[in-house]
């Protein structure tokens, strides 16, 4: 995973309008996994912090 990329809850259902979706916008390190900030859709917004095994990328960033 990188900055840039769109991703969404691990588990969550692409087909229904309601599943969340994100712009994964930093990655802080913090202990074994870190901490990737997501501006999700439904947030208005704001950024939620995640783990990395709670989200999936969805669609990759084209930046390096």
């Amino acid at each position: 995973m990188k900055v840039g990329d769109l991703v969404k809850w691990r588990k969550e259902d692409l087909e229904d309008p309601d599943s969340g979706k994100g712009l994964l916008i930093e990655i802080r390190m913090a202990g074994p996994a870190g901490e990737y900030g997501v501006m999700w859709d439904f947030l208005k917004g704001k950024v939620g912090w995640q783990r990395e095994w709670e989200i999936e990328v969805i669609n990759e960033s084209n930046s390096n």
